[in-house]
């Protein structure tokens, strides 16, 4: 599969609860017969940015990612060279309530911003992670709105919240590891 996928998740809500069915066969098999490898959750706070990040080389991999508490904006970027979306960014709006998952395949860098107070985020991937292979670019260098979402808290002006590691990753524009 060679292109982003928004899945609409299976959701049952009565007197006790609730019940999601985040990957039914068959989105599985919509994915290509995705093999899942390793499981991921994150817990993070509002305003916090999360990417841009990718594994490259033998070690790429695709995923799935789902919000099992809150809502993020969750933004991938095509770094296929030879496709007609290389370099363009897509947004998807992800949450407990609307009950989407994506599927991003290899190729795209990922990265997503917190909209509520806090979410919990689960990715689901094909490949064993390798810090040897994981890589990414700057958040703020392909020219995404990132400021239009960032949650003002109390009236005040808020920053978004960025590890040392993102704030330092290089420009898109200086990026090396196309696919």
């Amino acid at each position: 599969m060679k292109k982003v996928l928004l899945f609409k998740n299976k959701f049952l809500k009565d007197s006790r609860g609730h019940f999601v069915k985040y990957f039914p066969l068959k989105n599985l098999l919509i994915a290509k017969n995705f093999k899942m490898k390793e499981f991921y959750i994150t817990k993070s706070k509002k305003n916090t940015i999360r990417g841009m990040h990718l594994q490259i080389s033998k070690k790429t991999l695709n995923k799935i990612v789902f919000v099992y508490y809150g809502e993020i904006l969750d933004v991938v970027v095509d770094l296929r060279k030879k496709s007609k979306n290389f370099q363009k960014y897509f947004s998807y709006k992800l949450s407990y309530i609307n009950n989407s998952s994506i599927y991003i395949p290899k190729g795209f860098a990922h990265g997503f911003l917190v909209l509520s107070d806090y979410a919990i985020v689960g990715y689901i991937t094909d490949e064993v992670y390798d810090f040897r292979y994981d890589t990414g670019f700057h958040y703020n260098s392909f020219n995404f709105p990132w400021k239009k979402y960032i949650k003002k808290n109390n009236k005040k002006k808020v920053k978004e919240i960025i590890s040392k590691r993102d704030r330092n990753l290089v420009e898109l524009n200086k990026f090396k590891h196309y696919v």
